[in-house]
């Protein structure tokens, strides 16, 4: 009796290797295994799976996974505290983005300012040239007086009475080594 139960664990067993060798078997015809060609065999990566540059699905992946992260950036925009990720906003990756810029001008005539911040400076310590005539000799416009604050740069500016129009420009640079971090423009009408 002891026999026959022996031989039918010692079935079982061998039944049992032979479905785990069929599986193996199978797993490994299904793609190009370069293990198999013994020394044919190039090592190279798998070309008809997995995330590699020979799958002929990669670009295509790669693009889709492309448009559903700008699809979700999109619209995270709308949810209120939400946040985009970094690198996903209009700077490329690692650049800082552009400060906010306030401008506050004193003047009896009509003049038009602009704020040039190059987004990839530091703006802690910034000071104005004076703004100088393009075109003319024309005297030039008091430096600007520039302070920083959270999330924002102040800029306040005075024009004298009588200036003459004209377009008037003046470079921002880093009080610490003169880098330039941005430029001033001021139209007088």
């Amino acid at each position: 009796m002891f026999g026959a139960l022996e031989n039918g664990v010692r079935t079982a067993y061998s039944v049992i290797d032979e479905y785990i060798r069929r599986g193996q078997e199978a797993a490994g015809g299904m793609f190009n295994n370069s293990n198999r060609r013994g020394t044919m065999s190039d090592d190279r990566g798998n070309p008809g799976g997995g995330f590699n540059p020979w799958n002929p699905m990669a670009m295509a992946t790669e693009q889709w996974i492309a448009a559903m992260r700008m699809w979700s950036q999109a619209w995270s925009a709308f949810i209120p505290g939400s946040f985009q990720q970094a690198g996903f906003g209009p700077f490329p990756f690692g650049a800082a983005t552009a400060p906010a810029v306030t401008v506050k001008v004193t003047c009896s005539s009509a003049v038009e300012v602009s704020v040039n911040m190059y987004g990839a400076t530091d703006t802690t310590d910034l000071v104005s040239e004076p703004l100088r005539a393009e075109g003319s000799s024309a005297k030039p416009i008091e430096a600007a007086s520039i302070v920083r604050e959270p999330g924002a740069i102040r800029v306040s500016m005075k024009v004298e009475t009588g200036q003459p129009a004209g377009r008037y420009r003046g470079l921002i640079r880093k009080e610490t080594d003169k880098s330039v971090a941005g430029e001033l423009t001021v139209v007088v009408s």
